[in-house]
């Protein structure tokens, strides 16, 4: 992952030493074949310099030296460097379909240690809490003592309290509500944060493809629930309760008095959502999974021609995107999930947002994604622990 590190301390006006140890460890990180010697002639400081600060990170665990590079030169041979991804973790949790998952992540934003527990349908909060804290503590268990554990970061679906680290409400574990994690906190003593399930994914989305880091892009996910996300610039836009960009809980133009599942009447998901499909599905398809990733492959193959339902459906999505679009008027809008695997109702979804939106956005690129974000997760929610760290560790000992 480019943490930027150096960056960081430029614009912030830290040391010399600082940037310096900071942009070592970067290309050390980045490099091939990196020693003492390269560095000296990379950066064109005291070579003293160098070796002093290699030694901290080598001390510091984040640098171990490697094989002597062969040489037909007469000397003393030259050591390879290499970064330790793994010094510095931090754990991730998320949510795909009805499970709860878990995983340690190194520097390299590397997922490994995954884990997942299946929740019914009732879970409360005191089950959740229970297999939370069987999940935390299955990962936690096997990082070594060599490790460090920088956070636990959580990326949620529903509504949250950011301030507060609650989480509100969801429409998978409705049961699970005003859930407080202090008691998480309280029990491993790390820093915990809350993110949003879908402004994770496209935190970590941007933050992997530089091409959308100057772009404003607006990600939507049709699945169990509909959600959305935006990112200005690059920067993925937040509200400290948590729900930004809920889509699926906005109102449909011709109320039918269905109440949805948090608590409110006629929003967008009482139409088109997936726990409000799922019993005409089930009549039209039969057995219907509720893992996204087998009903995105159900409903790929489905036909849903001429069908009222999907229809009424696809319209009423469209409908909340034509609002999307004369508030956010973003460059790019990103459709994910199992309704969007059907090509019929990319091309129906399509048609219809481009017939209702505004002359002044028919510009915006619409693309669908081929597959589930939930992997870009605890990227997105975990990840800032290990920069965090890492700012604190690159800086000289003598700063």
């Amino acid at each position: 992952m480019d943490f930027s590190i150096s960056e960081y301390f430029k614009t912030y006006g830290y040391s010399q030493k600082a940037v310096e140890k900071a942009s070592i460890f970067e290309t050390i990180v980045n490099g091939e074949e990196t020693t003492r010697k390269r560095l000296n002639q990379i950066y064109k400081v005291r070579p003293n310099n160098i070796t002093m600060q290699v030694q901290e990170l080598i001390n510091q665990g984040l640098v171990l030296e490697g094989q002597p590079v062969r040489s037909s030169k007469q000397g003393r041979p030259e050591i390879l460097l290499r970064a330790n991804p793994g010094k510095l973790v931090s754990i991730g949790i998320w949510v795909e379909s009805d499970k709860l998952s878990g995983a340690a992540l190194d520097m390299n934003g590397k997922l490994y240690l995954r884990h997942s527990i299946q929740l019914g349908p009732d879970t409360g909060n005191a089950e959740f809490q229970k297999s939370l804290f069987d999940l935390i503590d299955r990962i936690s268990s096997r990082v070594s003592s060599s490790q460090t554990i920088t956070g636990i970061g959580l990326s949620l679906p529903g509504f949250s309290d950011i301030t507060e680290q609650k989480w509100t409400f969801n429409s998978r574990w409705p049961g699970v509500s005003d859930y407080d994690f202090s008691p998480v906190k309280a029990r491993y003593g790390l820093p915990l944060s809350l993110d949003q399930k879908l402004e994770s994914e496209l935190a970590a989305l941007v933050g992997k493809n530089k091409r959308y880091k100057d772009k404003n892009i607006f990600l939507v996910h049709w699945g169990f629930g509909i959600g959305g996300a935006y990112s200005h610039q690059g920067m993925v836009l937040h509200s400290k309760f948590g729900s930004f960009a809920e889509i699926g809980h906005t109102k449909v133009q011709n109320p039918k008095h269905l109440k949805c599942k948090c608590g409110e009447f006629d929003c967008v998901e009482t139409i088109a959502s997936g726990w409000a499909l799922m019993p005409y599905l089930r009549q039209k398809l039969g057995a219907v999974p509720e893992n996204e990733t087998d009903l995105g492959r159900l409903l790929s193959k489905a036909h849903f021609e001429s069908d009222p339902v999907m229809k009424e459906a696809i319209g009423t999505l469209s409908q909340a995107m034509s609002m999307v679009y004369r508030i956010f008027c973003p460059d790019l809008v990103l459709f994910y999930g199992p309704f969007t695997m059907n090509m019929f109702v990319r091309q129906e979804l399509r048609g219809e947002i481009d017939s209702i939106s505004p002359s002044y956005a028919k510009g915006v690129e619409l693309q669908f994604l081929d597959k589930d974000l939930s992997e870009y997760d605890p990227l997105g929610a975990a990840m800032g622990f290990i920069k965090d760290e890492l700012v604190r560790q690159l800086m000289p000992a003598s700063n």
